[in-house]
């Protein structure tokens, strides 16, 4: 077996489905992407649809099974509505990536402590819960 067969076999996550928070950019994305490549059906999720329709364009250009669902996850009541969502698109999840997360504006106001703790709660909401 050659080597390259051997690490697509190990690493293969054909027939598994992923569903992937702050899909639509950075790490999120990226994310989608590479699990896309590597065989899995993806469903990705954010606020922003604009966003979440060009991931799905690129990883279907390239390929891959991708959905979007545009969600807020800072609700939590919005939680159950995207995991169904997703059942509905390919199955039940079998791998969440938890990329979400909130531009908080200047990493100097946050190092700083010029954030009010309202905003400092929105960030945590979707890191910690």
């Amino acid at each position: 077996m050659s080597e390259g067969i051997f690490i697509e076999g190990l690493y293969s996550l054909s027939g598994k489905v992923a569903l992937v928070t702050g899909g639509g950019t950075g790490i999120g994305r990226a994310m989608a992407e590479a699990i896309a490549k590597a065989g899995a059906s993806v469903v990705v999720s954010a606020r922003r649809k604009e966003l979440l329709v060009q991931t799905v364009e690129q990883i279907t250009e390239l390929g891959g099974k991708c959905n979007f669902v545009s969600a807020d996850l800072s609700y939590a009541k919005h939680i159950p509505e995207l995991v169904e969502q997703v059942s509905t698109s390919f199955g039940p999840p079998d791998i969440l990536v938890n990329a979400a997360g909130v531009n908080s504006g200047s990493p100097r106001k946050i190092l700083h402590l010029k954030v009010g703790i309202k905003h400092w709660r929105s960030i945590c909401v979707l890191l910690f819960f």
